[in-house]
């Protein structure tokens, strides 16, 4: 197996922005780089679980199973949508001191759910793993690899894009009501790919 083709595919799939990437740069636009590490663990962390699903095999009867993939896709969206709408309600006259408090455990929450209910992670995730495991004993020591190997790849990622969010709420600390607006569309836009996905 080559890992340096694994690496470089994921990788490359990783950076570019997608539904993680653009709920990982709302929320340090929103609540900041520190806020942020609570969801993109939650994102890494489902990721992980994610992966290791369809990396036994499961993934692909998840995927196959169109009305089990629908149910995930809309409860997914929906709560992101009721989110995004808790912050864009809440975002009217806002300074760095009354920012809505989102604890880090919804934040975490949020990035579980928003993986997991993202069925292009799924799809990709489900196509690409299996073609580097061993099928006759799936469950060794290179699938818990992979899985590690991605859910570094797709923290560094993820963080970039935090990162990115966050230094452009302190450029833009004196208009931060229309930045939480603004991390509020970005949330609901990434609901709705996720529901009509």
């Amino acid at each position: 197996m080559d890992y340096f083709l694994f690496i470089a595919t994921y990788a490359l799939i990783s950076i570019l922005p997608g539904i993680n990437m653009m709920f990982a740069m709302s929320i340090g636009l929103s609540f900041g780089l520190k806020k942020a590490m609570f969801a993109i663990l939650g994102l890494t962390v489902s990721l992980a679980m994610l992966s290791f699903i369809c990396g036994v095999g499961i993934g692909a009867l998840i995927v196959k199973i169109p009305v089990f993939a629908i149910l995930i896709k809309i409860l997914g969206g929906a709560y992101l949508l009721y989110t995004s709408y808790k912050i864009y309600k809440s975002s009217t006259n806002l300074t760095l001191q009354t920012i809505p408090h989102l604890n880090n455990k919804e934040l975490f929450i949020q990035g579980f759910i928003c993986t997991m209910a993202n069925p292009k992670a799924w799809i990709f995730i489900g196509a690409l793993l299996p073609k580097f495991l061993d099928n006759q004993d799936i469950l060794n020591t290179r699938l818990f690899i992979l899985i590690t190997i991605m859910t570094v790849i797709e923290c560094c990622s993820l963080m970039l894009y935090a990162i990115g969010g966050a230094a452009f709420r302190k450029f833009m600390s004196d208009k931060l009501s229309i930045i939480s607006k603004f991390s509020a569309v970005l949330i609901a836009l990434v609901a709705i790919l996720l529901i009509f996905e």
